[in-house]
């Protein structure tokens, strides 16, 4: 939301009309606009009036991984600048110390070339350079946390920047746990509820998960008054590959499953006998993940589920044995939930 702007116009006459537009987008836990402009006026208090410029400023990241992409117009002039650092607070203060020198350098050289009598040209100030920046630390910063680097367009970046300034995964490496709930087709009689909770280990771009789940019984009939109902449970070990966006993440996994099949006879017409039998499976998948925060999330994933060993129910009809259910060689699931990160 673009500020009416008389932040860096530098208090003139009364009755001056404002001199800056100032669009600021930030992320939850770091300074909002209106502290950013506070800023900017404490810092431009004693500034001549300036010729009309807009800023704007838009911070991405997490705490540790924090990017802040400034941009400064005066009439035909345009400045980009890039700053990244672990602390959000520190850049945003180094971001207002970068927009106010480059307004004024570019101000000055505007004024200089558009001058109705030609005058001495006014030196232009240069953006701050990475060992000069030392902006105010918050009253939170220790003497442990790292001061933030000033990466600026147009320069060749090192490959220390070049990391720093990717895609900035909000979870890069951890541990996470996640729960939730979906439905099934294929692994039990007709469409079926079930739930999953899965711990998983992120390093980078990779995931691997220890998960278990559960469909709830369903139950098909063979004709009236005799049929089967069918549940199954177990485990899998699951890899996947995220492909990473700021907060979204689209993991593309497989995995290898062992489960249970569970049920009996269902009827007046059966007498019920309980049945166990092993399945073996696996899957794959896409997902889609949110970083909410800095902790919690949400996740979706879609599956294609392929049956290696096919356990079967039967019934005993006028004395001959037939198949009541068995599990389909192909399914599919769809499980949505929330998760948190642990570490």
């Amino acid at each position: 939301m673009w500020l009416a702007a008389a932040i860096l116009w530098g208090l003139g006459s009364p009755g001056e009309p404002p001199g800056v537009e100032l669009q600021w987008e930030t992320v939850p836990g770091c300074p909002e606009q209106v502290v950013v402009e506070q800023e900017l006026l404490e810092l431009l208090d004693a500034s001549p009036s300036r010729d009309v410029v807009q800023v704007r400023g838009r911070l991405t990241g997490e705490r540790g991984a924090h990017r802040l992409r400034l941009e400064v117009v005066v009439a035909d002039r345009r400045e980009a600048r890039t700053l990244v650092a672990g602390d959000c607070m520190a850049l945003s203060r180094a971001g207002v110390l970068v927009v106010a020198v480059t307004v004024d350098a570019l101000t000055t050289a505007w004024r200089v070339e558009n001058a109705a009598e030609p005058r001495e040209a006014q030196p232009v100030v240069p953006p701050p350079s990475v060992p000069d920046l030392e902006p105010r630390p918050p009253p939170e910063r220790t003497a442990l946390e790292p001061r933030p680097t000033v990466a600026t367009e147009g320069a060749e970046p090192s490959a220390a920047d070049r990391v720093e300034g990717s895609t900035l995964p909000r979870w890069p490496r951890g541990g996470t746990l996640s729960a939730g709930g979906g439905a099934s087709i294929g692994l039990t009689p007709g469409l079926a509820g079930g739930l999953e909770g899965a711990l998983t280990w992120r390093i980078g771009a990779a995931r691997l998960s220890a998960a278990g789940f559960h469909w709830f019984s369903r139950t098909t009939e063979l004709q009236p008054e005799a049929g089967v109902e069918a549940a199954l449970f177990g485990g899998s070990l699951r890899g996947c590959l995220a492909f990473e966006r700021a907060r979204w993440e689209a993991p593309l996994c497989t995995s290898v499953e062992l489960a249970a099949m569970h049920g009996g006879g269902t009827g007046t017409a059966v007498r019920r006998r309980e049945v166990l039998a092993l399945w073996v499976g696996g899957s794959v998948g896409l997902g889609l993940d949110l970083a909410l925060s800095a902790r919690f999330g949400l996740w979706a994933r879609v599956d294609a589920v392929l049956s290696m060993r096919r356990p079967a129910m039967f019934l005993v009809v006028e004395g001959q044995p037939r198949e009541a259910f068995r599990i389909s060689p192909v399914g599919a699931r769809l499980f949505i939930g929330p998760c948190v990160r642990l570490w």
